[in-house]
């Protein structure tokens, strides 16, 4: 059986600039290398293990690109040692408008698919969740700053096309 897993969150900013966050390399280095500050469970799992993830964004293997609403691409580092499913790994990230009137608010949802039902892969899973939760912390921290977009605040007009 395969498994997954998913993290989400919410930016302030079109749908366009964010899928560019993702599919640009400069773009993508200014915010993925960053760690968030004060978060012991991911120091304490990946202890020394993202400087030795040497990732060249400029070569990541595409899966596929459909126009601004979705990525998937081979995982291109390994987080877990002597993780046998590392090189069956994939990560899908898709990229919505919140809401048909909120077009400055894009939700991201990502997913990362090639887990089994084994104590490692459990391990394995529990790892990446953590590190994708960082990598798009860091990211709405880069965007909205403090922000967390809540459900009750899609209705605000800095959100809409019509800001004034």
């Amino acid at each position: 059986m395969s498994l997954f897993l998913h993290t989400s969150t919410r930016l302030y900013t079109d749908v366009r600039k964010t899928y560019t966050r993702f599919t640009k390399a400069e773009e993508l280095e200014k915010w993925f290398a960053q760690e968030i500050q004060g978060t012991p469970s991911l120091g304490e799992s990946l202890s020394g293990r993202f400087e030795e993830l040497d990732i060249n964004f400029s070569n990541l293997t595409y899966l596929a690109l459909n126009k601004e609403e979705n990525i998937r691409f081979k995982c291109p580092f390994n987080l877990v040692e002597n993780d046998a499913n590392n090189d069956i790994y994939e990560v899908e990230i898709k990229f919505m408008q919140c809401t048909s009137e909120t077009y400055y608010c894009t939700e991201i949802h990502l997913m990362q698919y090639g887990f089994d039902d084994t104590e490692e892969s459990k391990h394995a899973r529990t790892v990446y969740l953590e590190f994708w939760k960082n990598k798009l912390e860091v990211l709405r921290e880069l965007i909205n700053k403090d922000w967390v977009i809540q459900d009750s605040e899609l209705t605000l007009r800095c959100l809409s096309k019509n800001r004034r």
